[in-house]
């Protein structure tokens, strides 16, 4: 929800007006929304201090079935909690309230997770099964994001949402998972020296999955919200 409220704020700079250009006030009400989304992403750090860990939001089933990698693997994250985060920085925010979309980039310098999972399906035509306990260590994660409003209905919507990422370094460490064939060890090895690997050659695929529900969880929020609505309901969010 923390993060959403981010998205959301910047959702709102980019649909703020509909102005002739050069209009003094839409410079005056853009500074407005551009401090407004500064202070949405204050409040995210402060429930990431206040709060940790904090606990991430239910996470959809996860269906990995990539052909060219010879990787089908289904996957359940539960009771996911984020900590270290809070020292994220904001470098950029750009809106373009004519167009009706947002640009943004933050930095997390790090960032743990923790929870319990279960797998199954195969790695590269080996048998995958597992059920227990994971954390990740993730260091120099930058994301930079792309917001696509749409008008439905009187309400504002994502149309179109798309990121990026570089990230400097991953850790992991599971409980409970078997590989076909290979050792604790091997796994061990497997997990240091691949799954960076992965992230960073299936940014496409990660950034999907994170868009998309992104996208169902915003929507469903602002569905019935005009835009003045969807301000007011931030703005009360932020200073509550």
């Amino acid at each position: 929800m923390k993060f959403l409220v981010a998205c959301l704020a910047l959702a709102a700079a980019a649909t703020a007006a509909y102005s002739p250009r050069g209009d003094p006030t839409i410079m005056l009400f853009g500074n407005a929304i551009d401090n407004l989304i500064r202070n949405a992403l204050e409040y995210v750090r402060k429930q990431l201090k206040e709060h940790e860990p904090l606990k991430v939001p239910d996470i959809p089933q996860q269906v990995i079935d990539d052909p060219d990698t010879n990787v089908h693997l289904t996957a359940d994250l539960t009771d996911v909690y984020v900590s270290k985060a809070s020292d994220f920085l904001v470098d950029n925010i750009e809106n373009n309230i004519i167009s009706m979309w947002a640009k943004f980039g933050v930095t997390l310098p790090s960032m743990h997770l923790e929870g319990k999972y279960t797998v199954n399906g195969t790695f590269v035509g080996k048998d995958v099964k597992g059920q227990g306990t994971f954390s990740a260590d993730v260091t120099g994660l930058k994301v930079n994001g792309f917001i696509q409003m749409a008008i439905v209905d009187h309400s504002i919507q994502i149309k179109d949402m798309t990121g990026d990422y570089d990230i400097d370094n991953f850790k992991f460490h599971e409980e409970g998972l078997t590989v076909e064939g290979m050792t604790k060890d091997q796994l061990q090895d497997l997990f240091e020296h691949s799954l960076l690997q992965f992230f960073k050659t299936n940014k496409a695929l990660v950034v999907d999955r994170c868009v998309r529900q992104v996208k169902i969880e915003g929507n469903e929020i602002m569905k019935g919200k005009t835009l003045q609505e969807v301000i007011q309901w931030l703005k009360n969010f932020v200073h509550q």
